[in-house]
């Protein structure tokens, strides 16, 4: 795989992770504004500087339920939002 495919492979593994870890409803994401606020929570993590930084965080916390999210995620506020 090339190494932007790679790239996209990671964000999307940490956003589907993080998502996961902190209780957001995703089909409930990809229905709020038509599916924008979807849109600019994956472009809130392809860009986001903190990958290893996230991975590290997400290893730790494996396994915890509805936890907040760390504030270095640049989608903390738009987690902290959407949950049920």
């Amino acid at each position: 795989m090339g190494k932007l495919a790679d790239h996209m492979e990671t964000k999307a593994r940490n956003m589907n992770d993080m998502f996961e870890r902190c209780g957001v409803d995703l089909a409930a994401l990809a229905a709020d504004r038509l599916g924008l606020t979807l849109a600019a929570a994956i472009r809130g993590c392809m860009f986001c500087k903190a990958g290893e930084e996230c991975r590290l965080w997400l290893d730790i916390h494996d396994g915890i339920a509805r936890i907040d999210p760390p504030e270095f995620c640049p989608n903390a506020g738009r987690i902290r939002q959407t949950r049920p």
